[in-house]
């Protein structure tokens, strides 16, 4: 008799935030534990995806950005089941203060 084992397919809780002085973009996704070797990352212009496995599930995850980023100045790191990276805009922002 065959036996299949499958894990769960679960959506990491992601937050996307501006770093200071509108540069970039901060990107957290939280990945209880997945190791550091099972985590996936690719990052394009408009958006960003993330797969992962740990022992109990896979995760998988993806996200839009509301601004085009340069994933050629990706910085990233992975500690205590959180990987977050940070990426630059591909042109500045101009914004409108209010005042």
């Amino acid at each position: 008799m065959l036996i299949i084992r499958y894990k769960p397919i679960v959506c990491p809780k992601i937050s996307v935030r501006h770093v200071k002085e509108d540069k970039g973009l901060f990107v957290t996704v939280e990945l209880p534990g997945a190791n550091k070797e099972e985590v996936e990352l690719i990052v394009l212009t408009k958006g960003f995806g993330v797969n992962a496995e740990c022992k109990d599930c896979k995760y998988e995850g993806c996200s839009l950005f509301n601004h085009e980023v340069d994933p050629g100045g990706l910085k990233k790191r992975f500690e205590n089941n959180r990987l977050e990276f940070r990426v630059p805009f591909k042109k500045p922002l101009h914004s409108n203060k209010a005042g």
